[in-house]
């Protein structure tokens, strides 16, 4: 599930100003799609776009304080066009989705803005900072694989078993109106949402005490809970795992033998860059054409979808139109959709096809950068799925099938 609690349009404002200051080489705008800052020509662009795209690269290497000093720099530049999204940048991925509310709201007051988020992050600000332990450095634990690729775990939440999906599209874990209300959460402040159908749903966020599963135990845990309980009925859960908790763990799903590893994350210099975002993972793919495509990756949907601009990329391409039924928390779509026919692509040197990919028109992005399209588990359903968040990293191993 797509919880894009913002949309950075980073790209689409600066594009302008990029592109007229790049001469010979790359257009920043194309290499920073594709994460490749080595491409970049910085002596053809001003001061505050190296400070802006240093920055950016700052943050999806987890350089934090050196992003957040630059950062602040460039959205001080009140006269700069690049001033705007790197206020955005600041507030949302250096500051609230790495949990530095106060942060947040100091500087919202400094510049005089009350950002969608600032209630939000004013109330979380009067409570103790989310945090985490872990009880042994890897663990083993039973999972349940739902509609090929969901996968289910057995979580406590205030000391309650709940089963929630590992979804690394919700921004915050999601639950239930129901649950909450046997959990006796009282809502801080109301957020708007976007769902995996494009539409905003509001709902109100609660302070878990406590949120633990296998080694695994964190404290003061932020959850989202929404009205609807269909969704999570039909998934078999109570509830949605999201990615402010999955990018704290390095975890392997095995789809073969029903079980998670998690692990505490340790640094790795040689794993593979692939895995980018930080309040929405990208993961980049290389296309059959050479091309690399990011993906958002989100776990918590069962599908491959595709954009129209990550489509352009496949080079020539076949479409096919046929109906279907998309689904999202507080909102379902009945209609004829268009899908891109075998579509290929490579992770980590391994190919993977899809007879027939939806062509969505919903977009996602991550740092600015809006996706080419999203990515599940459904790929990765024949072996071991491993995430990697510190290291920039997702992993894949095919095994030998199980019967459950």
């Amino acid at each position: 599930m797509r919880f894009c609690l913002y949309l950075m349009c980073f790209l689409l404002t600066s594009v302008s100003v990029f592109s007229q200051q790049t001469t010979s080489y790359k257009d920043p705008t194309t290499a920073l799609e594709n994460f490749e800052f080595k491409a970049i020509d910085y002596t053809s662009l001003d001061s505050i776009s190296r400070d802006c795209i240093n920055a950016l690269e700052h943050s999806l290497y987890h350089r934090f304080d050196k992003a957040e000093a630059l950062m602040k720099k460039v959205a001080l530049q009140t006269a700069s066009p690049l001033s705007a999204p790197a206020r955005f940048h600041l507030l949302s991925e250096l500051y609230f989705y790495q949990g530095k509310y106060s942060e947040y709201v100091r500087f919202a007051d400094q510049i005089k803005e009350k950002p969608e988020l600032y209630e939000l992050a004013k109330a979380l600000a009067a409570y103790p900072a989310m945090q985490i332990s872990f009880s042994t450095d890897s663990l083993l634990i039973p999972v349940t694989i739902r509609k090929h690729s969901y996968v289910v775990a057995t979580v406590l939440l205030n000391g309650k078993p709940v089963r929630l999906v590992l979804d690394s599209g919700a921004n915050f874990s999601v639950i239930s109106q129901s649950l909450s209300q046997k959990l006796g959460l009282k809502p801080l402040a109301d957020i708007n949402v976007l769902n995996s159908v494009g539409t905003q749903v509001k709902a109100p966020v609660g302070l878990l005490d406590s949120l633990s599963f296998g080694n695994v135990r964190l404290t003061h845990v932020p959850v989202i809970y929404t009205a609807k309980d269909n969704v999570f009925k039909t998934m078999h859960a109570d509830g949605l795992l999201g990615w402010d908790i999955l990018k704290n763990l390095t975890y392997t799903a095995d789809f073969s033998t029903w079980t998670l590893m998690i692990r505490r994350p340790v640094l790795d210099t040689t794993a593979e860059k692939n895995l980018f975002g930080i309040g929405h993972p990208v993961l980049v793919v290389r296309s059959e054409s050479g091309n690399l495509l990011n993906m958002y990756f989100d776990s918590g949907c069962n599908n491959v979808d595709l954009r129209e601009k990550g489509a352009a990329k496949l080079g020539v391409y076949k479409t096919k139109k046929r109906p279907g039924a998309a689904f999202g928390i507080g909102k379902m779509k009945i209609g004829l959709f268009r899908y891109v026919k075998n579509f290929t692509f490579q992770i980590n040197g391994q190919s993977f096809s899809r007879k027939s990919t939806y062509l969505s028109p919903v977009e996602h992005g991550s740092l600015g950068i809006i996706c080419d399209g999203v990515i599940s588990n459904a790929p990765f359903q024949k072996g071991r799925l491993t995430v990697d968040y510190l290291n920039n990293h997702i992993g894949y191993n095919e095994t030998k099938a199980v019967n459950h």
